[in-house]
């Protein structure tokens, strides 16, 4: 390795919204706090026929961002706070691109080694570990992992088939999720997005949560080596039920990847306002053309950087990469267990196989894709959303301590559809069940609004109160159902590609 000149590389300024506009890298940049930037390239001498750029500017080549366009093999972005320094090496001869590192060497100053990966613990932490056994739990899967596959594939087959788009829609959930998963089914039944059901495979934890998705007449699948599993849902964020879920929401990705289907992969806390597949993934015109789709988290922690993917919803377009990407988050068990997130290890195994292996990423926009992030802060956005300025696909709970909140929180938005007859408690009993399927005797035409304001219950149900009455969503005592339009939904887009 030799340090270079500063004479042989050219540096200019770079404005990061017309960076953007020309290379998108998948990250959410219009929600990072850019304050400007530099592109720093190696002045690339004149060949022998006069082309290339001349030596100390890019006049023959045009702007910066056409000269990497035309001059670079590669483009490496770094994201540096104002208490970071970097240094560049260069490496010359024949051995120099082998000899070029993936990643960015960091050295902080002062910090102890830590068990995490630098965002601090999660959850309860401890004693789950005794409850999860993640090499325990590999070798029980790849002991039956061929008869899994050959029981699964036809499964997977027909609910492909039916979307047109070879796209699989896969959730999981225990008994005690089994209300916020039929919500899901009654917000696409309302939006008339309920074809869906006929793409949707589950993957249920228990016997309970096995009979409810019985009760729907939904594909389901369920195996022995996939372990035994809590039928609660989790207390809170972190604690031993949510990290034990976390094998199975790799599980219930991984093995539909593997088996060379498209998979659209969500959390039981979604709601469907449009269809997602096919006003927008199956759109490469619309989407883009990466391999794998992630909602943006809303976080911007270090340990969720550099794309602040959300591990609740994403779309994986199936590819060699996406499967290898599978395959090295499968082997991430023990890295779950210790940081009790599937997120944290996801955002680590995305970061690498988008450096080493060319995975192409992309963060999805929180306009069309918002979240908990965006109910509980970003008023703008919601009042935008409430006078149509704004129509996204869908919507994730996420951002919640408990299932408690995300109900209560589901409920004061206008993302509530079931009737109060059909409680958690309720779906999980025969007698209910006996009834025929239950989204036709627990889905509401309206959303089920709770707030405790009788005079904010009136703005709810009136008609013109989303132009009339400005909503807020700040403070515990809300009432955001008048703030979402819930209009006829148009026709989805002709034009699509299946991937």
């Amino acid at each position: 390795v030799s340090w270079s000149p500063l004479n042989k590389w050219h540096t200019t300024e770079l404005e990061p919204l017309s960076f953007s506009k020309a290379f998108d890298i998948g990250l959410p940049i219009d929600t990072i706090k850019w304050s400007g930037g530099f592109l720093m390239m190696p002045t690339i001498p004149p060949t022998k026929k006069g082309g290339g750029a001349a030596a100390g500017g890019l006049e023959e080549k045009g702007t910066a961002l056409d000269h990497i366009h035309h001059s670079c093999s590669e483009l490496d972005v770094i994201v540096l706070n104002d208490q970071h320094c970097v240094a560049v090496t260069h490496v010359n001869g024949l051995q120099a691109r082998q000899n070029t590192p993936y990643h960015v060497s960091r050295f902080e100053k002062g910090v102890k080694v830590k068990k995490d990966n630098g965002g601090g613990g999660e959850g309860e932490g401890g004693e789950g570990s005794e409850q999860f056994n993640a090499p325990a739990a590999l070798g029980r899967f790849f002991a039956s992992v061929d008869e899994v596959e050959a029981e699964l594939d036809p499964v997977l087959k027909r609910a492909a088939q039916a979307s047109a788009h070879n796209v699989v829609v896969t959730m999981t959930f225990n008994a005690g999720m089994g209300d916020l998963f039929l919500n899901f089914v009654c917000s696409a039944k309302k939006h008339q997005t309920e074809g869906v059901l006929e793409s949707l495979v589950l993957f249920p934890t228990d016997q309970e949560a096995v009979e409810v998705a019985k009760s729907m007449g939904v594909a389901h699948y369920r195996h022995k080596s996939f372990g035994e599993f809590p039928t609660e849902e989790a207390g809170s964020y972190g604690d031993n039920t949510f990290v034990a879920m976390m094998w199975m929401k790799v599980l219930c990705v991984y093995l539909p990847v593997n088996l060379g289907y498209n998979v659209l992969f969500q959390d039981a806390d979604v709601v469907w306002l449009r269809d997602p597949i096919s006003e927008f993934f199956a759109l490469p015109h619309v989407a883009g053309d990466f391999d794998v789709y992630f909602q943006d988290d809303g976080s911007r922690s270090t340990r969720f950087s550099p794309y602040f993917s959300n591990s609740g919803f994403y779309f994986l377009r199936q590819s060699p990469r996406t499967k290898y990407f599978m395959t090295m988050l499968l082997m991430q068990g023990d890295t779950i267990l210790e940081w009790r997130s599937h997120q944290s290890a996801l955002v680590q195994v995305l970061a690498d196989a988008s450096s080493k292996f060319g995975l192409r990423v992309k963060t999805l926009g929180y306009k069309d894709f918002p979240s908990g992030k965006d109910y509980h802060h970003r008023k703008p956005y919601m009042q935008a959303w409430a006078k149509g300025e704004e129509e996204p696909y869908a919507f994730h709970m996420c951002w919640t301590q408990n299932k408690v909140d995300k109900v209560k929180y589901l409920k004061q938005l206008g993302g509530w559809f079931l009737h109060p007859t059909c409680s958690q408690e309720a779906i999980r009993t025969p007698e209910l069940q006996a009834k025929g399927a239950l989204q036709n005797t627990c889905c509401s035409a309206e959303p089920v609004v709770d707030v405790s304001s009788e005079t904010k219950r009136r703005l709810c149900r009136a008609k013109t109160a989303q132009t009339k009455t400005k909503g807020s969503l700040a403070g515990g005592d809300r009432c955001l159902d008048w703030l979402i339009p819930y209009k006829a939904q148009q026709p989805p887009a002709t034009e699509s590609t299946p991937h």
